[in-house]
């Protein structure tokens, strides 16, 4: 919830796109998005597909302003575009320091929007899927000026300025690739409702009604690095130019799923990984953030811890002191058929904590995700503090 109180603070600081409030952009594109049925986390990469500008405190009328300025003196000129305010959040945060350029000019990195956003919401704990479409946004912008022949005269004097930052026309290997891309149409939509999210005065739904979704959204880590976002990140770059991509192709984990889920019926009477697991066992965190997002509850975090240790956690707050024993013993219970043990906490004579890692590899693995299942579906009975239940009414909808 704290995530979601900063984002909409963010957000109703009355910055503008001219005549049109970035909010109204904002909630605009997410609209588009939602009334063409789009996914939870397109409409929420929608919704949040400008946020690099709000790191920075500038925005893309600053900069078509300068641009026409510009245009009449000196097109070769652009010292000075897309400049962040000094102490900015996309400054202190440290995301300028994984935008990079070819040139290894400053400017280029700052002006790189798409990338200082999607490196945000992965510091944040966002599915990477969100991140993976604020970046295929602008990766559309340049693959549409490669496509359509047209495309590029059409571009605002702003926008055409700063592609020049964002890697240019895409090459024809670049384009290759990210036509392999999985979401590649769904990127090229969200330019498309980038585009039409331009309309003053247009009435659409209020911020507060995206909140379930972005909070579904949120399956963590939280606090990462931004450098630490790099080993994750699904576009690889040198500089700004794409050279390579973590496949995040959903018929390839399907067909990974077919495999795992034989391996979780093994689990039965017993954990096989406690037992005879490896190393390679381990779940990286690209598939432990999928595993959480498609098997489990909402009220399961993933976090690391300070070793690096990454882990599976749920606390809550029950209605009393009975409630919360009963609730453990239940936990216990489970593991104790299992064969597979996570950690249990109990603070303030009521509020539970559930820590979950296989401690043998020290990391996560497709026992831990089957812990956690059998733990929401056997126990379906727990008396929560009737506060922290309507505080946290988002956890119990379906992701």
């Amino acid at each position: 919830m704290e995530i979601w109180k900063d984002l909409s603070e963010m957000y109703a600081d009355s910055s503008s796109y001219g005549g049109l409030s970035q909010l109204d952009h904002a909630l605009q594109a997410a609209y588009s998005a939602r009334q063409s049925g789009a996914s939870t986390e397109a409409i929420v990469a929608a919704l949040l597909h400008d946020v690099g500008w709000k790191l920075s405190n500038t925005a893309p009328f600053k900069i078509d302003d300068r641009a026409k300025k510009k245009q009449k003196l000196d097109d070769n000129d652009t010292s000075g575009d897309c400049v962040p305010t000094k102490g900015s959040l996309a400054e202190t945060l440290g995301i300028l320091t994984v935008c990079s350029a070819e040139s290894g000019d400053r400017e280029a990195q700052r002006a790189q929007h798409d990338v200082i956003g999607a490196t945000y919401v992965r510091m944040l704990g966002f599915d990477e899927r969100v991140a993976h479409l604020i970046e295929g946004h602008v990766l559309a912008k340049r693959y549409l000026c490669f496509k359509e022949k047209d495309y590029y005269e059409k571009l605002s004097p702003g926008s055409k300025r700063t592609l020049t930052f964002q890697g240019g026309i895409m090459n024809e290997s670049e384009a290759s690739l990210f036509e392999k891309d999985f979401f590649f149409e769904t990127s090229k939509l969200m330019r498309r409702w980038d585009e039409a999210a331009k309309v003053p005065f247009k009435k659409v739904p209020a911020w507060d009604t995206y909140r379930d979704d972005v909070l579904r959204c949120l399956v963590g880590p939280q606090g990462r690095s931004a450098k630490d976002t790099l080993s994750t990140c699904s576009w690889i770059r040198n500089g700004n130019r794409l050279v390579s991509l973590r496949f995040l192709n959903e018929k390839k984990e399907d067909e990974e799923d077919s495999k795992l889920n034989q391996d979780i019926k093994s689990l039965t009477g017993g954990c096989g990984v406690c037992r005879n697991g490896t190393i390679d066992d381990v779940l990286s965190l690209n598939e432990a953030q999928r595993w959480t997002r498609e098997k489990l509850r909402l009220w399961w975090r993933l976090e690391i811890q300070e070793d690096g240790l990454l882990i599976l956690k749920r606390t809550l707050i029950a209605k009393n002191f009975k409630s919360a024993m009963s609730f453990l013993n239940s936990c216990g219970e489970i593991a104790e058929k299992m064969g597979h043990h996570p950690d249990l906490h109990l603070t303030s004579y009521r509020t539970v904590s559930v820590v979950i890692y296989t401690h043998k590899l020290g990391g996560l693995t497709i026992g831990d995700f089957e812990l956690a299942r059998r733990i929401d579906q056997d126990i379906d009975c727990v008396i929560y503090s009737p506060k922290w239940r309507r505080e946290n009414d988002w956890m119990f909808r379906e992701r």
